[in-house]
């Protein structure tokens, strides 16, 4: 690699995501002698509903004929008919979510911690969700008590990482997600998230390396080539960055764009007003992209 450092800025915000543990991942029950860590503060709290109040009157369009059609989740719904328990709502929670329904997800992982409040899975479930309504802060509180109630999971630690990392806590993140892998070192999702973090960094040879282990424990995990083709592409290996592009299944507009974002971010502005040009071209009316390469076009100047 030609660099081991990346020009970071304004154009930090790549195509990527960090990483949540996989259902697959079960998280245990905390020990029954533990108490509850601390609860959330008055404001975080108030926040939380507000925040579940103004989206309490959902549109129901499509949720039908996702039960309808998801053979898992109207198999997780069944179950639950039969046996109201935490677990129970943890596998429909975690079906919503999978389908993108986020706010009947948040539904079935509170009822789990409602009939078991040392149910990690389904505190780090409450957790992932605040993150993914872009409110990691008010997640924050609910990723620590999974870790609590389950300090053994490294999905637990994992979940507590990416909300650290999404509230700019990054030293602390990188040392849950060290913890998570300490606990699972066969685990590629957590090995990506450590690439990421190293390739916001700026460490690209790091970042390259755990990309790399990643990849090598799991072929076809999409996430990982999608980071190690980041890396590339900040250190200028335009040609690996595009194989490891292609191996996501990505469009080829996304994949152009990535390059933008990442030539942009190394300063390399034709080249990035090129890639934008390009992802504009292979999807017309894309605004974004349009813009992206107009700002490039004034920097290359």
């Amino acid at each position: 690699m030609r660099s081991n450092r990346v020009n970071r800025g304004v154009w930090t915000a790549v195509a990527s995501i960090l990483v949540a543990g996989c259902a697959s991942h079960a998280l245990p029950r905390g020990d029954p002698n533990n108490h509850a860590v601390a609860p959330d503060s008055l404001g975080v709290w108030m926040a939380q509903v507000r925040h579940l109040s103004s989206t309490a009157a959902r549109q129901s369009d499509g949720t039908t004929t996702i039960e309808a059609r998801d053979a898992g989740l109207r198999t997780a719904l069944e179950a639950l008919k039969t046996s109201r328990t935490a677990a129970a709502h943890d596998r429909v929670a975690e079906a919503y979510r999978r389908t993108g329904i986020l706010d009947l997800a948040y539904e079935h992982y509170a009822a789990a911690r409602d009939i078991d409040g040392r149910d990690a899975a389904a505190y780090a479930g409450l957790a992932r969700i605040w993150r993914d309504w872009g409110l990691a802060e008010l997640g924050l509180g609910d990723a620590k008590r999974a870790v609590y109630h389950a300090p053994a999971s490294a999905a637990a630690h994992n979940t507590l990482g990416t909300l650290l990392y999404a509230l700019g806590q990054t030293r602390e993140a990188r040392r849950e997600f060290e913890r998570a892998l300490a606990l699972e070192p066969g685990a590629a999702y957590i090995w990506t998230n450590l690439c990421y973090e190293r390739f916001q960094a700026g460490d690209l040879r790091a970042a390259a390396a755990r990309c790399l282990r990643a990849i090598a424990l799991d072929p076809d995990f999409r996430a990982a080539h999608n980071d190690l083709g980041l890396v590339y592409a900040a250190a200028g290996e335009t040609t690996l960055a595009a194989a490891e592009f292609a191996a996501t299944n990505a469009d080829a507009a996304a994949r152009e764009f990535n390059i933008g974002i990442v030539m942009a971010a190394a300063g390399k502005y034709p080249e990035a007003a090129h890639a934008f040009e390009t992802a504009e071209t292979l999807r017309p009316g894309w605004t974004i992209a349009a813009e992206r390469a107009r700002q490039a076009r004034r920097l290359a100047e």
